[in-house]
């Protein structure tokens, strides 16, 4: 990425996806994220919280055309 997003429109359910997202990316791990977030389900982490970051994308496709 050339240029940092610019922050806009933060919410606590943003920062909170956003801190989610940061904790499954470095520990790969989705219960704990999901515990981290005092979910009862791992489920619900999965499906609302859990997002692919556009560093990963550019990762798996780097390491696909190698």
């Amino acid at each position: 990425m050339k240029n940092p997003r610019k922050l806009r429109n933060i919410t606590l359910k943003s920062l909170r996806k956003y801190f989610e997202s940061k904790v499954y990316d470095s520990s790969g791990d989705s219960l704990m994220s999901s515990r981290l977030l005092h979910h009862e389900n791992v489920d619900t982490t999965n499906k609302y919280y859990l997002a692919i970051s556009k560093e990963k994308k550019k990762k798996v496709v780097d390491r696909a055309f190698k």
